[in-house]
């Protein structure tokens, strides 16, 4: 769950850096406790669908670093 979230201090078209804590679980990835999302570059959609044909898909890419701890 989001625990959480910062302002990507590199701009406003990048995603924000995101803290969240496990939730309880079986399987592979049952020890994880936190995860963290930092260093994001994009992934903020256009304000507006100006430009876009109605029922297009628009594609927002975009990097970040993930950190897991368990």
């Amino acid at each position: 769950k989001k625990v959480e979230n910062a302002t990507a201090p590199t701009g406003p078209n990048d995603v924000p850096w995101l803290r969240l804590e496990a939730v309880a679980g079986a399987g592979t990835t049952s020890a994880v406790k936190q995860i963290y999302r930092l260093n994001t570059q994009g992934g903020v959609a256009p304000a507006t669908c100006a430009g876009q044909a109605a029922g297009s898909v628009l594609t927002v890419s975009y990097s970040a670093q993930y950190w897991i701890y368990a």
